[in-house]
């Protein structure tokens, strides 16, 4: 578990490494295209974040959001249910719902499955049958349709776990996939099943969101050749991960072995990704959150305005200057709120009569224009 030492110690203990400017200078040519929203991937930089701070930074960019995925190696859902659903509430009392919550090393077996479901959501887990460990499952949550892509799965027990669907979001449909790379197996065989898998999923030719863990640590692509193969196998297939730091420290090292890995077909303006402060595993939970910035429409405004010149000026002086030779006895008995009341009331009055109020449209092309 990470304690809060460990969190204290994150930007020194994070590597020197810069991966997302390692994505950058080798692989930012082949998404320079301005229609390519992964293009705009590249530019991204995943913080780490307090959940409470989402909410600040929703209100700053006015997000609205078509796919919101979390990503979590749980390492025991059993363990850590409880503290789960706490997240997912805190994340939607800030109005960060989740669509889709991806979780491996679930620890679940055929026998309790069924225990661990979350208001408001679906359930599917595919479990270990060799032990109890390992393991990936998928939140959906209510309302949104889906299927099982069983089809698309590259599953081998225990050492490359996975779990496919397809959801339709407002009539679009999107492939989300759960992978887990187990550690300590073949990695040449694990670059091979990512490859066939993605592979799978690209002949849909529908937006597709992978969280996984992947056991590659991406801080160490420099020197690693499997890891380096990794990357480039999801650029082929034009993949692009949205994690460029940590995903798991210790007091001792960081490593980057976690990612929420997109392929989107059409261009929003906007996807946001980071990693969220929570000791709830050995793992940070990492986020994405894809959709486009509401750039509030301009409304047509309508206010009052007077028509005034000089000779209305003129004439509305004239009657106001005799206001100090009328009978104001009648105010004598009111308070001075309402004897001030009664007198610009009759201010009021003698200027409606010369200029009366009209109620004119403003409309947005002319607030830009700063015109009527």
């Amino acid at each position: 578990m990470t304690d809060s030492s460990d969190l204290q110690d994150i930007s020194v203990s994070t590597p020197g490494f810069d991966f997302r400017h390692y994505v950058n200078s080798h692989f930012g040519n082949e998404f320079d295209d301005e229609d390519n929203v992964n293009g705009s991937i590249l530019a991204m930089d995943s913080k780490l974040y307090e959940i409470e701070e989402l909410k600040l930074l929703d209100q700053n960019k006015n997000y609205q959001f078509r796919y919101a995925a979390l990503h979590l190696n749980i390492h025991s859902l059993p363990a850590k249910h409880d503290q789960l659903k706490t997240m997912l509430t805190r994340l939607n009392d800030i109005s960060m719902p989740i669509h889709f919550i991806l979780l491996c090393e679930t620890f679940l077996t055929e026998n309790n499955a069924h225990m661990f479901n979350i208001p408001g959501f679906n359930f599917i887990c595919k479990n270990r049958k060799s032990n109890s460990c390992g393991g990936v499952a998928i939140y959906i949550k209510e309302g949104i349709k889906f299927i099982i892509r069983s089809d698309l799965e590259v599953h081998v027990d225990g050492e490359f776990e996975s779990l496919v669907i397809e959801a339709t979001i407002n009539e679009k449909s999107v492939i989300v996939a759960e992978v887990y790379r187990i550690p300590n197996t073949s990695e040449v065989n694990s670059v091979q099943r990512y490859e066939q898998l993605l592979t799978k999923i690209n002949n849909t030719r529908k937006d597709t969101i992978i969280g996984t863990d992947q056991n590659f640590n991406y801080f160490n692509i420099d020197q690693h050749k499997h890891t380096s193969d990794l990357l480039n196998t999801f650029f082929s297939a034009g993949m692009i991960p949205t994690i460029t730091q940590a995903t798991r420290i210790t007091s001792v090292s960081s490593t980057l072995i976690d990612n929420i890995y997109v392929n989107f077909k059409d261009n929003p303006n906007s996807i946001f990704s980071g990693i969220l402060c929570s000791d709830i595993s050995d793992h940070f939970p990492i986020f994405m959150f894809y959709g486009k910035r509401q750039i509030s429409k301009k409304q047509t405004l309508s206010i009052y305005t007077r028509s005034l010149d000089e000779n209305k000026i003129k004439e509305i002086n004239d009657r106001l200057g005799v206001l100090h030779v009328l009978n104001w006895a009648h105010l004598l008995p009111l308070d001075v709120n309402k004897a001030c009341e009664e007198l610009t009331k009759n201010i009021i009055d003698t200027i409606d009569a010369v200029a009366p109020q009209k109620l004119i449209k403003i409309k947005p092309k002319q607030q830009i224009k700063g015109t009527l």
